[in-house]
């Protein structure tokens, strides 16, 4: 089936044809799999509709893969950390142990993994369709070798087979059930499937995803956006640009440079320089929405400086050791759009009361391209 656009997506959900929707590991990926994130946890919303949220157990796998991966290297970060602060404070063993324990959680990243995919999966009400029920081993090797959708002619087809069984049994729901589904993925083995696929609708993003579901709110959230693109509500920017302000200055930059020296960087925090909304010609995409209250998304764009300190060494030629060069402190200023999630109260008569503000957008490494040490100190 080819992409649907607006008006038939639209047509599809208000005549039932449209009757679950799933989405694939990549849109968890891109929000750092962070399962308490209310735009995923916002899914609930389809949970005692006519609308099934369906999770294939391969994304359901991926996703606890990603989860335990995450937290056993934070937690070998924490071991590597607490090893150097010992070795620098010149403490014993049986200090080091002592702080080990005294931090480390008592579950294995596994099976916090698993309690975290568990509670999400309960808490949204997802029903996790299993590819044995659904897919025909054969079917899938038949798309294998003849190199259909979701795989290619490349080397990496191998890899293409988890998504070979989700989208199979997505499909077939759809088929048994005489449903569309909604399949939201930025990846493009899935809109490829989607688009040979009599029951699968392909849309690259959830907020547009959910946006389709709650455009009957768009006439209340157009007021808000029209009064904040206007500055009629100072209140609500205040409280946007105070929880962004405290997002940038306290989120954890990665740094890139490039030197001829060897270096160590040290990333500073980030000092909130000021942002402003984007007028982007439509209302936002409302993700999710109650008698009190109403959730949407408000694009906005930011400007913050970055800092960072680099400690520079060379190797001696003649005993082979790390000689230090010494220190130099970079900083440069950037720019970021950020899609903010705002939760507002709809219950007052005059500017709405804001009652949460979520962020959840990983940052680009930052580059303070070609570095050396400061030779004048």
């Amino acid at each position: 089936m080819p992409v649907l656009d607006d008006d038939e997506i639209r047509r599809a959900i208000v005549k039932r044809d449209i009757g679950a929707v799933s989405i694939d590991t990549s849109v968890f990926d891109h929000y750092q799999t962070n399962l308490d994130f209310k735009l995923l946890r916002s899914l609930v919303q389809f949970r005692g509709t006519g609308v099934k949220f369906l999770l294939s157990e391969v994304v359901v796998g991926e996703v606890h893969a990603h989860l335990a991966r995450r937290s056993a290297d934070s937690k070998s970060k924490l071991q590597a950390a607490l090893n150097q602060f010992a070795k620098a404070w010149k403490l014993d063993s049986g200090v080091v142990t002592a702080g080990w324990k005294g931090v480390t959680p008592e579950h294995e990243p596994l099976a916090f993994a698993k309690m975290q995919v568990d509670a999400f999966i309960s808490y949204v009400g997802a029903e996790v369709i299993k590819a044995e029920d659904y897919v025909s081993l054969s079917d899938v090797l038949a798309r294998y070798f003849s190199n259909v959708a979701p795989f290619s002619d490349s080397d990496r087809k191998k890899s293409e087979f988890p998504d070979a069984f989700a989208l199979s049994s997505l499909d077939e729901w759809g088929r048994r059930n005489n449903k569309k589904v909604i399949i939201v993925s930025r990846d493009t083995d899935w809109e490829r499937f989607s688009g040979e696929s009599e029951w699968l609708v392909y849309i690259k993003d959830l907020p547009a995803c959910l946006g389709y579901f709650n455009e009957d709110e768009t006439f209340y959230v157009t007021g808000i956006w029209k009064a904040l693109t206007e500055g009629r509500a100072p209140s609500l920017m205040a409280g946007i640009r105070e929880a962004v302000r405290e997002y940038i200055e306290n989120v954890d930059f990665h740094v890139d440079a490039d030197s001829p020296f060897s270096f160590e960087a040290t990333a500073g925090s980030a000092r909130f320089l000021g942002l402003m909304i984007k007028a982007e010609g439509r209302s936002p995409w409302i993700i999710e929405s109650d008698d009190s209250s109403i959730s949407f998304i408000v694009p906005v764009s930011t400007r913050f400086e970055v800092a960072a300190e680099f400690e520079f060494s060379m190797r001696d030629g003649i005993d082979r050791d790390y000689v230090s060069l010494g220190s130099s402190s970079y900083s440069m200023k950037m720019a970021e759009d950020l899609p903010v999630i705002i939760t507002v109260d709809r219950t007052g008569k005059h500017e709405p009361t804001l009652l949460d503000v979520d962020l959840e957008i990983p940052f680009p490494k930052v580059d303070f391209g070609l570095i050396e040490p400061n030779f004048e100190d």
